[in-house]
């Protein structure tokens, strides 16, 4: 094999782990849900909330290129000071005014606050969205470029609420942006659940 040949298939070789490479950090990429936070949405594995890894998905990091998270929306995430990646719901987009009380989300809209329909909460979770220490009531108003995120198992998630935090208790101050997570945090939005076959299908 002669060397202008042997370059000339270095360079393809190049060009392919390229296109992957592009493919898996501009494109699409897989990535595997870890604990119980967004069940029954995801890491409901026959019937039960997985506590370890579980659903395999695909995360959407192109579309970020044109146009932001939408509320309802599931997106992948880094928290600040925090080397791992989380999944979780948006609930609340840039302006909007978000209020948690007496185990509900509510959004304000035309002046008033209206409860969220949250389809998506199991019956264990539907009416128990609580703050930290329990409070009464905390409102929270989204800063421009910044996202609020709930995970849809409440009573086993950590979120805005306590500001991702692992430790129990966590006060995340609502007047800050502590709560809340940039757009440059957001890597990409969660489509379509690949593995377990029994769990194939688009998230909703």
């Amino acid at each position: 094999m002669n060397k202008k040949k042997i370059l000339q298939e270095v360079l393809e070789l190049i060009l392919v782990v390229l296109l992957a490479l592009s493919i898996r950090f501009y494109v699409v990429s897989l990535f595997r849900v870890y604990g119980p936070s967004m069940c029954n949405t995801l890491n409901n594995v026959g019937g039960e909330c997985q506590k370890q890894y579980g659903d395999i998905m695909l995360v959407d990091h192109f579309s970020m290129h044109f146009s932001d998270p939408k509320l309802l929306d599931v997106v992948v995430f880094k928290p600040q000071n925090s080397d791992n990646y989380l999944v979780k719901r948006v609930i609340g987009v840039p302006g909007d005014e978000i209020k948690i009380e007496d185990g509900f989300v509510f959004k304000k809209i035309n002046g008033l606050y209206q409860k969220l329909e949250e389809n998506y909460l199991n019956n264990d979770n539907l009416g128990r969205t609580f703050t930290v220490n329990f409070r009464t009531k905390v409102e929270y108003l989204v800063p421009e470029k910044h996202f609020f995120l709930l995970g849809d198992n409440r009573n086993q998630s950590s979120d805005a609420r306590n500001c991702f935090s692992k430790v129990a208790g966590t006060f995340c101050d609502p007047d800050t942006n502590e709560p809340f997570v940039s757009i440059e945090q957001i890597a990409g939005k969660s489509k379509f659940v690949i593995y377990p076959f029994e769990n194939i299908g688009a998230i909703n």
